[in-house]
C-alpha cells in the first residue's frame, strides 16, 4: 500500500503514458496561470502537480510579483493577491475610485516642463527649481536643483533611473544625481535648448541634447549633441551634423548598429526628413534616412515615435498620414490612414504588440492595428481642441487637448468612460498599471518685465491619481458628514457632495 502511494507521487499519468514527476514538472512549465488552473481539475494527481510551488514561483519571477518573506512563501498564493489587486485597480479604473493629490508649485515660478518615468515624475519651474516626486510614497516633491539668480529658465528636462536632465533657455545641460541632489556634469553655451532626454544602464549614462542657435541671417539652426559617461568615467562629448536646419525632435535608440563607437544611435526629424546617424561616426557615412524626396515628396513632418524595431513618422504629403519604418532594414511596412487634419501625437512605444495610437487637430484619436489594416480599428471623437497626448493599453485609451481635457475611453465599448478638465493645456498626460500622471502646463506668456508672484491659477497643476486603494476602505478617507446608508449604484457617489446626507433628510 505504502510502494503503491509512492509510485502515485513520483508518476504522474498522461493518457497512456506514466511520467516522472520532473519530466512532468517539465512540460507544465510552458502553461499560463489559466492553464494550470485548469489542469488542476482534471484529476488528483494533476492537481497536485499543477499546485506546485516550483511551478508558481516561476510564475512570479516571470511576471515580476514579489513577496515580503521569500522563506517558504506559497507562490500561488502570492499570484492569486497579485490578480486580485490587478483586478480591483482595472474596476476602479472604470469606475473612476482614486486617490487624488495635486501639487501647485509654492515658489514664485509655474511649471514650465514635466516628464513621468518609472513611478517618478520631474518638472522644472520657470524660477529655475527642478523637482523629483515619487508618486508611491506620501511625501511630496523633493527638490534636486534649486533656483538661478539669473534669467536661466528651464526649457526641457529628461529622467531615467536617478538621473535627471535640465535644459535651459540659456544654452545650459544640467546632468543631476537625484539620489545625492548633486550636479555631477554642466555643458554650457549650446545656444536654446529645445529638447533633452537621458538614458542609462549598469554603469553607463547617455545625455542627448537639441539647441537652436540663430545664424545672421536669421536662419534657425539645430545643434545635436550626446554627452556620455561609463563606469564613472570622465564625461565624452560628441557632436552631430545633421541637415543644416531645424530639429524638431529626438530619440536614443541603443544599439542599432554594432559599427557605432558608443552603444546609442540618434533618431531626429526635421520638417522634411526623418534620419538616424550612429554616434561617432562621419555624417556622410553614418547618416541613414527613413524618408526622402522620391518616397515621400515634399513632405513636412509633424512628430514620430519609435520602438527599438520600428519608427512611425506623421506627415502631411497627399494626405495626413502615418508612415511606418522598419529601422534596421529602411523599409517602407505601412502607411496609416484615417486622419483629415494633421497629426500631433503619436504612441507606439507604450502600445500593445503590432497596435499604435494617434491624435489629431481633427479632434479624434484613432487605434490602429498596423499589421491588419491601415484604416484605424477605432475612432473615438469627444475632444474640442487639438490631441495633445495620447496612451494606450489592453482595454483602455487616456488623451488629453489643449484645452485641459483628459478623457478615459474603453476600447471594447468605444465609447468615454469619464473625463477630467482643467484650465491649462495639458503638457503630460501618462498611466502605468495603478497612476494617472497629468501635467497641467500655463503657456501663456507673461508681461515683460514681471518679476512678482504669480498668482496659483497660472503656475500650471500637477495630478496624480492612484487605482491602487481598496474601494473597502474608501469611505475612511472621508469626513463624517459624507457618510450615508442610502443605497445607491456602484461608481455614483452622488452624497459625496450633500451638506447632510440623505439619512437625514425629512
Amino acid at each position: 500500500m505504502l510502494f503503491d502511494l509512492q509510485n502515485e507521487l513520483n508518476t504522474i499519468p498522461f493518457f497512456d503514458v506514466q511520467l516522472p514527476r520532473e519530466i512532468a514538472i517539465a512540460i507544465f512549465r510552458y502553461l499560463n496561470v489559466k492553464d494550470l488552473c485548469t489542469c488542476a481539475r482534471v484529476s488528483k494527481s494533476w492537481r497536485a502537480l499543477a499546485e506546485d510551488n516550483v511551478l508558481w514561483s516561476v510564475i512570479c519571477q516571470s511576471q515580476g510579483y514579489k513577496s515580503e518573506d521569500d522563506v517558504c512563501v506559497q507562490w500561488k498564493s502570492v499570484v492569486r493577491a497579485a490578480v486580485v489587486q490587478r483586478r480591483r485597480v482595472t474596476n476602479n479604473w472604470k469606475e473612476r475610485i482614486c486617490g487624488l493629490n495635486d501639487h501647485r508649485p509654492d515658489t514664485i515660478g509655474r511649471v514650465c516642463c514635466a516628464v513621468y518615468n518609472q513611478s517618478q515624475v520631474l518638472f522644472c519651474c520657470s524660477s529655475g527649481e527642478a523637482y523629483v516626486w515619487d508618486v508611491q510614497v506620501d511625501w511630496g516633491p523633493v527638490e534636486v536643483q534649486q533656483s538661478s539668480r539669473d534669467s536661466d529658465t528651464p526649457t526641457c528636462c529628461g529622467f531615467s533611473d536617478n538621473w535627471a536632465v535640465v535644459g535651459t533657455s540659456s544654452g545650459n545641460l544640467n546632468v543631476i544625481d537625484t539620489q545625492t541632489r548633486t550636479l555631477v556634469h554642466c555643458l554650457r553655451d549650446l545656444g536654446h535648448v529645445t529638447s533633452a532626454m537621458v538614458t542609462s544602464s549598469n554603469d553607463s549614462i547617455a545625455v542627448l541634447a537639441c539647441a537652436d542657435t540663430v545664424s545672421p541671417q536669421l536662419d534657425v539652426h539645430s545643434e545635436v549633441v550626446i554627452v556620455k559617461s561609463e563606469r564613472g568615467e570622465d564625461w565624452r562629448t560628441f557632436y552631430l551634423e545633421p541637415p543644416r536646419t531645424k530639429v524638431c525632435k529626438l530619440g536614443l535608440l541603443p544599439h542599432l548598429r554594432s559599427s557605432s563607437l558608443v552603444s546609442y544611435d540618434v533618431i531626429y526629424s526635421t520638417q522634411t526628413t526623418l534620419a538616424v546617424q550612429a554616434v561617432g561616426s562621419p555624417s556622410s557615412t553614418a547618416t541613414h534616412f527613413l524618408t526622402s524626396e522620391g518616397e515621400m515628396g515634399s513632405s513636412h513632418i509633424n512628430t514620430f515615435d519609435h520602438t527599438p524595431q520600428t519608427v512611425a513618422c506623421a506627415t502631411s504629403s497627399h494626405g495626413y498620414h502615418v508612415q511606418l519604418f522598419d529601422l534596421h532594414t529602411a523599409a517602407h511596412l505601412s502607411t496609416l490612414k484615417g486622419h483629415f487634419q494633421p497629426v500631433t501625437a503619436i504612441n507606439i512605444r507604450q502600445s500593445p504588440p503590432n497596435c499604435i495610437v494617434t491624435g489629431s487637430v481633427d479632434k479624434r484619436v484613432c487605434v490602429y492595428d498596423y499589421v491588419r489594416c491601415p484604416q484605424p480599428v477605432m475612432k473615438l471623437s469627444g475632444h474640442s481642441d487639438v490631441i495633445r497626448s495620447v496612451q494606450m493599453n489592453e482595454w483602455k485609451v487616456v488623451s488629453g487637448s489643449a484645452d485641459g481635457v483628459v478623457i478615459v475611453w474603453d476600447q471594447r465599448m468605444q465609447s468615454e468612460l469619464w473625463r477630467l478638465c482643467e484650465r491649462y493645456p495639458v503638457g503630460l498626460c501618462q498611466f502605468d498599471e495603478a497612476f494617472l500622471v497629468i501635467g497641467h502646463i500655463c503657456s501663456d506668456p507673461l508681461p515683460t518685465g514681471y518679476h512678482g508672484n504669480l498668482h496659483k491659477r497660472q503656475k500650471g497643476l500637477l495630478r496624480v491619481l492612484d487605482f491602487s486603494i481598496d474601494p473597502r476602505h474608501y469611505t475612511t478617507l472621508l469626513p463624517s458628514i459624507c457618510s450615508s446608508t442610502y443605497n445607491e449604484p456602484s461608481a455614483s457617489f452622488y452624497n459625496l457632495d450633500l451638506v447632510y446626507p440623505y439619512d437625514f433628510i425629512g
